[in-house]
């Protein structure tokens, strides 16, 4: 690294008198070389020559990748390759961060906040003015979806409650939890996650791109609209989120994770900024025959997307899924003439709503759904301690999404229960 005379050009990145190093030179790609062959020197009972991997420094002729020490910036100017290459040296994924979450208590007109930052993988509490918050988050590769176990209690007006689930929620999306309406008690609990860098920005902040000399934050690849779009008579595009390390994991080591190169009849529909995911994806038997058919991954925003046949798209599906279906969140609205309780939880897991100490006869929901193939069917165990007292129904239903169909109780206090599958980027 060696520091340059002056700044490389006019931009807003640049002030007069800033400390400008140069790294070109740290960025460079691994690439394969086949073994020597010829016709003359071919012995078949020869050891098998492997292939073998050298350094390649990525010229920037036309443009430079430098250090701003002042701004404490790498700014980099060139062809969308050769930023591919530096977005991929940076590998901001990779850099330390932590997930926000923030959970808003609203009863009445009174609210309440806590926001707790804490380390993926790590377990984190806060307590706030008599409310207090447990969490253990786990954050995706893709820095898009984060596993979320939480326990939230706080004071009502009537006895203490505490709000006990697992959900699954994408990044910056506001989800109600729970919710609770009866006599004398009317609360809502939402939750929102975040992901910060380890210096305080947010992550959608840490990149950003000059046009026409307006710095913007650099807008991630947003490949989702073209899920299901039809190319040709052949041909169709699929979306997936995946891992960011995708390549690596279905892969080998030694594939040299290229830019991926886009055809020219695609150039208006494919932006470019995406690794080239087609020779990982043929190593697990996925074919590309057709001059037009690639497949890119957003290391960054981790998706996949994929421009092949049919049959190609169904052998990808089990690729990205591993055979398994995604984590499913599940609403549960429990509700009598009297009072309506509702809490969002994941598919296969335990969720609870609960009034003063475990054990007590008090008001409490506990439910454990499991969604079933095609998502319609949801099977419910529950118990149910109602308001009213001396109501207390234990059970095992399956549900129809999204259909109100009667639980238990009696003609005074006849409870009902609704299941709702939700997508779970869905802010609600």
């Amino acid at each position: 690294m060696t520091r340059m005379e002056g700044v490389p050009d006019e931009s807003s990145y640049f002030e007069k008198g800033d400390a400008i190093w140069d790294l070109s030179n740290a960025i460079q790609v691994e690439v394969e070389v086949p073994p020597d062959a010829t016709d003359a020197d071919f012995d078949p009972f020869a050891p098998v020559q492997t292939t073998t991997k050298k350094i390649e420094k990525i010229l920037f002729e036309d443009g430079f990748v430098v250090w701003n020490a002042r701004s404490q910036m790498i700014v980099a100017r060139g062809n969308p390759m050769q930023l591919a290459y530096v977005e991929q040296a940076v590998d901001l994924a990779g850099l330390p961060k932590q997930v926000v979450t923030t959970f808003e208590i609203i009863q009445g007109e009174a609210w309440q906040r806590l926001d707790i930052p804490c380390r993926s993988g790590e377990k984190a509490s806060a307590s706030i003015r008599g409310a207090t918050a447990h969490v253990a988050p786990n954050l995706s590769s893709c820095m898009e979806w984060i596993d979320l176990n939480l326990l939230v209690a706080f004071d009502t007006p009537q006895n203490r409650c505490t709000i006990n689930t697992a959900l699954t929620l994408k990044r910056g999306a506001p989800v109600r939890v729970a919710s609770w309406t009866s006599e004398g008690v009317d609360f809502t609990l939402r939750a929102t996650t975040d992901v910060m860098m380890a210096w305080g920005l947010p992550v959608d902040g840490v990149q950003t791109q000059e046009i026409k000399n307006k710095v913007e934050p650099r807008p991630r690849i947003d490949d989702r609209h073209l899920d299901g779009k039809k190319i040709d008579d052949h041909l169709s595009a699929r979306v997936w989120d995946v891992p960011k390390d995708l390549l690596r994991r279905i892969g080998s080591p030694t594939i040299d994770h290229r830019p991926l190169v886009i055809p020219d009849e695609l150039n208006n529909l494919v932006r470019p900024g995406y690794l080239d995911a087609g020779p990982a994806l043929e190593m697990n038997g996925v074919k590309f025959d057709d001059p037009l058919a690639i497949a890119g991954l957003d290391p960054h925003g981790g998706r996949l997307l994929h421009i092949n046949t049919p049959i190609n798209h169904d052998l990808v599906e089990v690729i990205c899924s591993g055979g398994c279906e995604p984590p499913r969140l599940v609403e549960l609205s429990f509700e009598s003439r009297k009072w309506l309780a509702t809490i969002v939880g994941r598919s296969g897991e335990k969720s609870d709503i609960r009034f003063g100490a475990e054990g007590s006869n008090l008001p409490r929901v506990e439910v454990a759904p499991n969604v079933g193939a095609g998502g319609w069917l949801v099977d419910v165990n529950f118990v149910i301690t109602s308001p009213d007292r001396g109501v207390e129904i234990s059970s095992a239903i399956t549900a129809l999404d999204k259909v109100k169909i009667p639980v238990g109780g009696d003609a005074e206090n006849e409870i009902s229960l609704t299941a709702e599958v939700l997508d779970a980027d869905a802010s609600r």
